[in-house]
């Protein structure tokens, strides 16, 4: 099932996918391919229309909004963050960042102890095609017109996970 959710004008799309109790392969799967696309990410972080930041906040799973803005629910767990590979930047939980207002229609995101700049960097459940084939959605959000989403169609090959190719969604 897709929901619609809209930040301050701009429609962002993101795809939850209800699933059955999942087996400990497809589990497994799961977090791989979630660490591969959160690195993914953090390794195109340069190419973000030039905002910069040091710190990342990563969502798992479905994305809750309140009024325009993305309200962090519970992020992954430590053991998940300590096995990234972070290019030398800060990766925190969801909840460690938040949305503001930075004027009348630009909201931003900050780390909620030091409201130093950040992004929150967005997975969401994927949809497993078969034992070797899956389709995620993910993206990065740093404010009002600052966010792309794009969908991940992934391959496991001889035991790993890779991005066999990529379609944009969002990005403004």
């Amino acid at each position: 099932m897709s929901r619609m959710a809209r930040l301050s004008g701009v429609l962002a799309t993101v795809a939850i996918v209800a699933s059955t109790t999942p087996s400990v392969a497809d589990v497994a799967d799961e977090t791989a391919i979630q660490q591969l696309l959160v690195e993914t990410i953090l390794s195109q972080k340069r190419a973000w229309h030039g905002y910069s930041a040091d710190s990342f906040c990563i969502l798992l799973g479905e994305l809750k909004w309140k009024d325009f803005i993305l309200v962090p629910q519970d992020g992954p767990s430590q053991l998940f963050l300590s096995r990234l590979t972070t290019h030398g930047m800060t990766v925190l939980p969801g909840p460690a960042c938040q949305m503001i207002s930075m004027g009348i229609s630009s909201p931003g995101v900050v780390v909620r102890e030091s409201s130093r700049p950040a992004f929150f960097i967005t997975v969401s459940r994927l949809k497993l095609q078969g034992s070797n084939k899956a389709e995620a959605h993910a993206g990065f959000i740093c404010g009002a017109m600052c966010a792309s989403s794009m969908t991940y169609h992934l391959q496991k090959r001889e035991g790993s996970w890779a991005v066999l190719r990529t379609s944009n969604h969002t990005i403004s």
